[in-house]
C-alpha cells in the first residue's frame, strides 16, 4: 500500500507526524471487509 509520513521537527525533535494512505486499499489487500474497524478496549 503506498503511504507517506510527514514529520514536523523542532530543534531536532519530532513534534507531530501525519500518515497518509488509502484505507480502502489497505483493507482490500488485507482481505478485511471495507466496513472493518479496530476493536475497542
Amino acid at each position: 500500500v503506498p503511504a507517506t509520513t510527514i514529520l514536523e521537527l523542532r530543534q531536532g525533535l519530532i513534534v507531530s507526524d501525519r500518515d497518509y494512505y488509502s484505507l480502502a486499499t489497505l483493507l482490500a489487500q488485507s482481505g478485511l471487509p471495507a466496513t472493518w474497524t479496530p476493536p475497542t478496549a
